[in-house]
């Protein structure tokens, strides 16, 4: 049954293709009414119907994507859909009618690229010409484009959106739900404990709706993890209430690699971890930290395979990133992920576009009573699995460096450098990676214009606090990149002897394992130039010179693929 014969005429047919995209949005819009319980606008359906005429729906909808790629052209002029009254009538250019209302069909991103739905050429003299969707050069540079997630996510999306956009609220992203069901997850628990939690909670979600572009994937894993960052809030601070002799447990001395993102960060942070002596937070401790670990069970705690699990599911639907960050449950996590917990961290933007939400945390957050309940954290996960010394690492301390140093007094820092437009460009992939599995409104270019001056700010405070004399100067030691690829057991060693820690000869022997177990490119190569993000790399290290005078950082020529360790 084609479209034009539903309610309509068979004297003006519509092309095969064009009327594939209409009969899957007349038949999804149609499913959608009928769950909102509203009148099905393009036919009248019994409800015995409905699960067959759903099925056939998502059947098109996954036949459509088959077959349309960007690049090619449409007539969209020629696009006809259905009114609540069932009658098959003209809509503007690009438009679907539901109900009386016209909302778009297919969603232009020239940011990124233009993509139509295509459509078979028809001989009428009359028609306009075809929509050239080709990508649009910029001064002949090829610009970077977010990869396309699998078919079938794509077509859920794309169902669900027209669910939505008839009402039918899948995806909430609303305060009362998601506490409501980490109250359920917490056995219960209902208290926040001290500091701001829910305030930065609420603009995050204000973010998140009117400004990230979320598509139904982008919706359900931002609804995850604001449930579990809830969840486990509330049983951290439980677990502290039952257990009240965690806060005797104390932090000495941490060692903590402070650093922007893409500087060598992480593998050294790996590296430290293997000496035996080393307590790092592992991935899974972070994901669910309650009840507090114990050494007995570190290596085989159920909630290991959960991590790993929810882990395999982000490589399959953006196997690029590993290439880029190495994952695992057993793995060392960063302190991103722990000041989650406390809603102030810059791995929100990094996932999703919320620059409101970012401006807040750049320039108004109280960070005091966030380090401290960094520090409770690392009480609870200490008290029943203890190590010699904490190892941490996160680029997030960039933005509160004063408040790391005052909530640990007696911290080490190694403070990681690099080439700050290399830098800015390896970060601006990363993000546009990870913000493209949950938005098809993604636009490299946007996404390292919006970045690179806030990277450099962060910078420049962390300056200010380093030279207020606040801070003994023996309490850094500073590390650049290109001496961690090509020596980096030599790199481990002169941080040691900085801080006057033993380097035994297991822990270097472990070091050197892991180096040779972790060659680059083991997962992929991260490739990525500044221009694929509309950055000039001229006028880049203009934007940084005060980082880069301060510390002597030397340009980077050509990508640095030789040495010993992965480009991270």
């Amino acid at each position: 049954m084609g479209c034009s014969t539903i309610g309509g005429s068979e004297a003006d047919p519509l092309p095969p293709q064009l009327e594939k995209l209409a009969l899957t949005r007349v038949l999804v819009e149609t499913m959608a009414a009928a769950v909102a319980g509203i009148e099905p606008p393009a036919a009248r359906l019994q409800p015995a119907d409905l699960r067959e005429f759903a099925t056939a729906g998502i059947q098109a909808s996954l036949a459509l994507f088959q077959s349309g790629s960007p690049g090619q052209t449409v007539r969209l002029d020629r696009l006809r859909a259905f009114t609540e009254d069932g009658q098959l009538t003209p809509c503007r250019p690009g438009a679907s009618m539901v109900g009386r209302s016209c909302r778009p069909v297919v969603r232009l991103q020239p940011r990124v690229f233009r993509e139509r739905a295509a459509a078979a050429p028809t001989a009428s003299s009359a028609e306009p010409a075809a929509v050239d969707a080709r990508p649009l050069p910029m001064n002949d540079t090829r610009l970077a484009t977010p990869p396309k997630l699998p078919l079938p996510v794509r077509a859920l999306n794309e169902v669900v959106g027209a669910l939505r956009r008839v009402g039918v609220p899948l995806g909430r992203l609303d305060e009362a739900s998601l506490v409501r069901e980490a109250v359920a997850a917490a056995g219960g628990a209902d208290d926040f404990g001290d500091g701001p939690f829910l305030e930065p909670l609420r603009l995050l979600l204000g973010s998140l709706e009117g400004e990230a572009e979320l598509t139904f994937l982008g919706r359900t894993i931002a609804r995850r993890t604001l449930v579990r960052v809830i969840r486990n809030r509330l049983q951290l601070v439980a677990d502290r209430k039952r257990h009240p002799e965690i806060a005797s447990v104390e932090i000495r001395r941490p060692l903590i690699v402070v650093g922007l993102p893409r500087t060598g960060s992480t593998i050294l942070h790996d590296l430290l971890a293997c000496d035996p002596a080393s307590r790092t937070p592992l991935t899974w401790e972070c994901d669910a930290p309650s009840p507090p670990p114990e050494s007995a069970t570190r290596e085989t705690d159920p909630r290991i395979a959960a991590s790993d699990a929810e882990l395999a599911g982000v490589d399959r639907l953006i196997p690029g990133f590993r290439a880029m960050h190495p994952m695992g449950a057993r793995m060392s996590q960063e302190c991103v992920v722990l000041n989650m917990h406390a809603m102030a961290t810059p791995i929100f933007h990094n996932s999703y576009r919320v620059p409101t939400f970012e401006d807040w945390l750049d320039d108004r957050c109280e960070w005091s009573p966030v380090y401290e309940f960094h520090r409770r954290q690392l009480q609870h996960l200490q008290w029943r699995c203890p190590g010699d010394r904490w190892v941490l690492k996160s680029g997030g301390h960039m933005w509160a460096l004063d408040r790391l140093l005052e909530t640990y007094p007696d911290a080490c820092i190694v403070a990681t450098h690099r080439d700050p437009v290399k830098v800015a460009a390896s970060f601006a992939s990363l993000a546009t990676l990870l913000r493209s599995m949950a938005s098809d409104s993604v636009d490299a270019r946007e996404v390292a214009a919006d970045w690179t001056p806030r990277l450099a700010k962060v910078l420049h405070c962390s300056i200010d606090v380093r030279d207020s004399g606040r801070f003994a100067p023996k309490r850094f030691y500073d590390m650049h990149f290109p001496d961690l690829l090509t020596d980096p057991i030599g790199v481990v060693e002169r941080i040691y002897d900085h801080f006057d820690l033993h380097l035994s000869g297991e822990a270097a022997d472990a070091m050197r394992a892991f180096i040779a177990d972790n060659p680059q490119g083991k997962h992929g190569v991260h490739q990525y130039t500044p221009e694929e993000y509309g950055l000039d790399p001229d006028r880049e290290w203009q934007r940084f010179g005060r980082y880069v005078e301060r510390f002597g950082i030397q340009r980077e020529g050509r990508p640095l693929r030789e040495g010993a360790v992965r480009d991270l």
